[in-house]
């Protein structure tokens, strides 16, 4: 899977950003088949303990508010296809 250009960006989320994910923080969706400029938006709506008391997060799109996805927060690292947004870029 290393082929994939998320793979092997920096940026992607880590194991030691997962106490940053609290409400309001905007994530980042990379593709592959996408531009940059059109990779989505999401914003963590809720956080909480779900089954096995894993830490998972509620994740609205920014751009369309009918969209929305639950995650557990490990299954979010795992993809690697996320990133935090920049502060500045808000």
């Amino acid at each position: 899977m290393n082929w994939l250009p998320w793979h092997r960006d920096d940026k992607v989320l880590a194991d030691e950003q997962s106490d940053t994910l609290d409400v309001g923080t905007v994530l980042i969706e990379i593709s592959d088949k996408l531009p940059q400029h059109m990779y989505a938006h999401w914003r963590v709506e809720k956080r909480f303990k779900g089954p096995g008391d894993q830490p998972h997060v509620s994740l609205r799109n920014v751009s369309d508010p009918y969209a929305h996805k639950l995650l557990s927060v490990s299954s979010l690292i795992s993809a690697r296809r996320f990133q935090l947004m920049d502060g500045a870029a808000h």
